[in-house]
């Protein structure tokens, strides 16, 4: 089961997977209205109460969820996790090309990626490697001498960086329209993009970890997984789907992991060269490969 793409409902799986052996849950589930008049078929709601149940028991007592969703979606997956998970934080996917939905609303540029901790889960055994998805800027050293009229004066004081900026919650990556040609599946409406995808498990989870995807659709978190050390266990009920997904990941452990023997990112390249060249990249932030 453990670094496999599984052809099976979630719900028939989950229960086989121990109770407290999973560090993170990363998916993309069904939206509940956003796409609904795109890919009404496609797009069908979650029994979002029992599937609650069974990513409470499976999650070790630090485990994430880290939830792809629209607004409407995060409201009623933050009602329905209420009970057993605590909301965390959200991160904003801000995508290069908007996509019109009906003409009673603004294009949609935006999807959201919430983050929960389990309801009795202390902040500080929680994983977030905020040095793995930092920005890296230029380092300064900065004197200041300022003059005031206060009572108290204020002494000359020396500011320096390192360049390393804490991440933020906005994320620029591309839409699927914009991914490298390489990367894009033509028949799979809602793919994510590997950067993100790899960003997320950099965040949420460490070499070794044990990462679980209930919706896998286009194989995207395993091949993210693959590439930066983490163990996964994949789940795709649709047929076509899990085949070119199962299709996708052998050709990725074919080329074998090119990636792990960079140890810094390169210099002088176009976004194009840097998504080939590394993994995960930002559109505006080149990071460390693994």
């Amino acid at each position: 089961m453990i670094n496999q793409i599984l052809n099976a409902d979630c719900f028939s799986v989950l229960p086989e997977i121990p109770e407290g052996s999973i560090d993170s849950i990363i998916t993309d589930p069904p939206y509940k209205k956003s796409l609904q008049d795109i890919y009404a078929d496609w797009n069908d709601g979650l029994d979002w109460n029992r599937i609650a149940i069974e990513f409470d028991r499976v999650l070790k007592p630090s485990g994430q969820l880290a939830l792809f969703c629209d607004w409407t979606t995060g409201q009623m997956m933050t009602t329905a996790l209420r009970d057993r998970f605590k909301f965390r934080f959200i991160w904003i996917w801000q995508k290069s090309t908007a996509q019109p939905i009906n003409k009673k609303m603004p294009l949609s540029e935006v999807e959201l990626i919430a983050v929960y901790s389990k309801k009795k889960s202390r902040l500080k055994d929680l994983t977030f490697n905020w040095k793995d998805i930092a920005e890296h800027g230029e380092p300064y050293r900065r004197t200041f001498d300022r003059q005031n009229n206060t009572r108290k004066p204020i002494k000359p004081y020396i500011s320096e960086s390192n360049g390393i900026k804490y991440p933020r919650q906005i994320l620029n990556f591309p839409s699927k329209c914009n991914m490298v040609k390489s990367e894009r599946l033509p028949d799979f409406p809602c793919q994510k993009p590997l950067g993100l995808c790899g960003y997320i498990v950099k965040a949420l989870s460490n070499p070794g970890d044990l990462v679980c995807d209930p919706f896998s659709g286009s194989g995207t978190t395993a091949i993210a997984c693959h590439r930066l050390n983490r163990n996964f266990i994949c789940i795709e009920r649709d047929p076509k789907y899990y085949a070119e997904s199962v299709k996708r990941l052998k050709n990725e452990l074919a080329q074998g992991n090119l990636f792990a023997k960079n140890e810094t990112s390169p210099t002088g390249l176009n976004d194009l060269e840097r998504i080939n060249t590394n993994v995960p990249i930002m559109t505006e932030n080149c990071l460390n490969p693994v």
